[in-house]
């Protein structure tokens, strides 16, 4: 009795999983590919050398304290409309 318990809740685990990344395939294609550009920046800054890395960071910040507001965030539903008008404007 028990084998067929976890049985089934294997199987409604796999399902469950299966569907949700069906329903939301778009979704999580943009956040892979948000990750994966955050590995390839974060690559990139690694491999320079520190002069590169002092400079660059000091005009980050410089470019940075120009925004007049407190907080600097986006909402990733926004975000995801962004991209789709910007992919929708470029083709």
């Amino acid at each position: 009795m028990i084998k067929k318990v976890i049985s089934a809740v294997k199987i409604q685990k796999v399902w469950r999983g299966f569907t949700f990344r069906k329903r939301n395939q778009k979704y999580l294609k943009a956040v892979l590919k948000m990750q994966r550009a955050a590995i390839i920046i974060q690559r990139w800054f690694r491999k320079l050398p520190m002069y590169h890395k002092k400079y660059f960071m000091i005009k980050t910040v410089n470019e940075l304290n120009k925004f007049t507001e407190k907080n600097f965030f986006i909402e990733m539903n926004d975000y995801l409309t962004l991209i789709k008008d910007k992919d929708k404007s470029g083709k």
